[in-house]
């Protein structure tokens, strides 16, 4: 017996992956057993992504300028301050930016409710426009806050001392000069 979905071989939206899926051949034998109901419940999904795509064939179009590096982490790599972190889940600047100039975005404010590492909410505040954003979870909030706390509170000054703070030839060991940050 073999496992097929009409909704994967019929996707339109994804042409290299009907490729991949008609090349598949699963055999249900050296798999574990679905039973009756399960397969009743597949059947099911697939009859409602069928409908789904057939609802919404003209609202979701294929882009193929939204490469898998412009709407991933990756395109931050080589951008200073934005690569500090690996969030895996962030998407890059570049997309952000590119939204807010196919858009005419130049003013409001753009609110980010899973602000993550916060490239949304400094892409857009690099374009010049404000931003507000939600983070629950306290790595996302560090990052968020510790680029917000470089970005607007240190001075040309404050990068001289910590050059002067490194000690030559002692990489790994720690300066005995201590400031204290309040935030």
């Amino acid at each position: 017996m073999k496992l097929t979905s009409t909704y994967l071989k019929d996707n339109t939206l994804f042409p290299l992956e009907k490729t991949l899926i008609n090349s598949l051949d699963i055999n249900l034998e050296n798999q574990a057993y679905i039973s009756t109901e399960q397969q009743t419940a597949l059947a099911e999904i697939d009859g409602f992504d069928s409908k789904l795509e057939k609802h919404f064939h003209n609202k979701i179009k294929l882009q193929p300028a939204l490469t898998r590096q412009l709407v991933s982490f990756q395109a931050n790599k080589p951008r200073p301050v934005y690569r500090w972190y690996k969030y895996k889940e962030a998407f890059s600047a570049s997309l952000v930016e590119l939204f807010l100039s196919k858009y005419g975005v130049t003013s409001g404010r753009v609110l980010d409710p899973f602000a993550g590492s916060g490239t949304a909410l400094f892409a857009a505040s690099d374009a010049g426009v404000n931003a507000d954003g939600i983070e629950l979870l306290t790595v996302g909030q560090q990052i968020i806050l510790t680029r917000k706390c470089l970005e607007r509170e240190f001075t040309p000054d404050d990068f001289t001392a910590l050059r002067s703070t490194r000690l030559k030839g002692n990489k790994g060991k720690k300066s005995k000069i201590r400031v204290r940050l309040d935030y």
